[in-house]
């Protein structure tokens, strides 16, 4: 563990759902969570033991019918549940994310791939758009891809699941 302070700290967050009976079911229960800069997580459970409730609680999300019970998710200090919609837009997207598992289904399939990474920069960074192609090209250099250019060409059903990702 590192002696900074955490980027994405979650304490005794619990989340749940209204049942039938009007009583509230718990899907997480008093969940902690510090991840620091630079340090990596794995999230590991059986179908719907709560991993994607936990990471879209983690950005200030939850899905509809879903309630925060108790406890706080804060990203660099801020309280994800407490931001006004513009300031949780510019955090989502421009400095937190979430990588689906099965990404394809959140690609448009009938938009370029390099389309689709301006619109995103366009949505979530300052960038000035003359330069969303070059930083789109850096982006997919900076995770390794192989000739960045000719996938900024390619539509999503030209990608591996992975270079989707």
């Amino acid at each position: 563990m590192s002696a900074q302070p955490p980027l994405i700290d979650i304490s005794g967050l619990s989340v749940g759902f209204r049942g039938r009976s009007g009583a509230m079911l718990p899907v997480l229960h008093e969940v902690d969570l510090a991840v620091c800069r630079g340090e990596s997580v794995g999230i590991v459970g059986e179908s719907g033991s709560g991993k994607s409730t936990l990471a879209l609680a983690a950005m200030g999300y939850l899905r509809h019918g879903l309630a925060r019970l108790g406890g706080a998710a804060r990203f660099d200090g801020q309280d994800m549940f407490a931001l006004a919609p513009p300031a949780l837009a510019r955090i989502r997207g421009g400095k937190l994310g979430l990588i689906p598992q099965n990404s394809g289904q959140a690609l448009t399939p009938t938009q370029r791939i390099g389309t689709q990474i301006a619109e995103a920069l366009r949505l979530h960074c300052d960038h000035d758009p003359a330069t969303h192609r070059t930083r789109a090209r850096d982006l997919l250099a900076q995770v390794r891809l192989p000739d960045p250019d000719t996938i900024l060409r390619r539509y999503p059903h030209e990608l591996s699941g992975g270079q989707q990702q």
